[in-house]
């Protein structure tokens, strides 16, 4: 089976700028999400229902 091979644009000016700008602020946003998850991942151990 073939596939094709799809030339990405350069992203150049302002739209490299928004580009870098959206990727960071969704990196960012992953890693507090990340954080929150994993803390409250730890204090359901920390705290078991009974």
């Amino acid at each position: 089976m073939a596939v094709g091979i799809r030339k990405r644009p350069i992203l150049q000016g302002k739209d490299a700028e928004r580009f870098i700008e959206r990727s960071q602020k969704n990196e960012t946003f992953m890693r507090e999400h990340a954080a929150k998850k994993a803390k409250e991942y730890y204090e359901k151990l920390a705290h078991p229902k009974q």
